[in-house]
């Protein structure tokens, strides 16, 4: 079994990731994923024997031009209203650019590439790529590796 074939056996046999994932799919938003942390957390408790718990924040991120930042809040109040157990993080990443993170643009040393598949994008964060390379098993060796400077 592939390393993606493997994360994606891990979340669908876990009915709280499954359920988070209709609930975020059920908002329609464009470009809308999971983010990493959630899936990454799943998959260690998984591979540790530990019950499937969502104690952090659980990321959702989309890309929306045509979408005011005020709707970030609605969709919060869509989600905790339909699953108040979890603490909603919601983000249009089109007004990232109005956040102010000078350490983090400072440390920020490359582009990352065009994103070529959800399974992609659901990684990105943690800069994994399951289909080669060692950052499957950075995932499940459990171990944490930052993006590498370009």
């Amino acid at each position: 079994m592939t390393n993606e074939q493997r994360v994606i056996h891990i979340i669908k046999t876990t009915p709280a990731l499954m359920t988070i994932l209709q609930l975020i799919q059920d908002c329609h938003l464009k470009q809308g994923a999971l983010a990493a942390g959630s899936i990454r957390n799943t998959v260690w408790q998984v591979l540790s024997g530990q019950p499937v718990m969502f104690n952090s924040d659980i990321d959702v991120v989309f890309f929306d031009p045509e979408r005011p930042a005020s709707d970030d809040l609605k969709i919060y109040q869509q989600l905790t209203d339909k699953a108040p157990q979890y603490q909603w993080q919601i983000k249009n990443e089109v007004y990232m650019a109005h956040y102010n993170f000078p350490k983090l643009q400072e440390q920020i040393s490359h582009t990352i590439n065009p994103i070529k598949s959800v399974f992609s994008l659901i990684f990105i964060f943690y800069g994994f790529n399951l289909t080669g390379g060692s950052s499957g098993e950075k995932l499940f060796g459990c171990l944490i590796a930052s993006l590498p400077a370009r």
